[in-house]
């Protein structure tokens, strides 16, 4: 490979929108979670086709996909009620056509506190 002394530096990218990072943090508090309850993380942000899966993991239940919805403390809203009907429908067409297929979705509720973080895991949401 040549080095291309004319190339420019690539450009600084901005800063991610608050909520991407928000949303990154949570996931991590979640796999971390997991983890601690006796599930292996098999892959986090799994592309099937259009569809995202945030964590697939594996544990004595068998594989779950996992949906993680993370808000921060003292907005009022409660992170689970942003897992909608037209979520778990592209949830549940990637779960399909995962392979092997996966048959149960968990959603993870991620509230971030100014000491941490408080998680709620609601299995087999749908």
């Amino acid at each position: 490979m040549a080095f291309d002394r004319n190339a420019r530096p690539p450009l600084r990218s901005e800063p991610a929108p608050s909520h991407l990072v928000v949303g990154r943090v949570g996931e991590r508090i979640a796999a971390s979670f997991l983890r601690r309850h006796g599930f292996v993380i098999v892959a986090t942000n799994v592309r099937v086709g259009r569809d995202e899966i945030d964590i697939v993991a594996h544990g004595p239940t068998g594989t779950v996909a996992v949906e993680v919805k993370t808000v921060v403390a003292g907005s009022g809203v409660d992170p689970a009620d942003h897992l909608d009907a037209a979520k778990v429908r592209h949830l549940r067409r990637a779960m399909r056509r995962s392979r092997p297929p996966i048959g149960r979705l968990d959603l993870i509720a991620v509230e971030l506190t100014g000491r941490g973080a408080s998680v709620r895991w609601l299995a087999d949401v749908a």
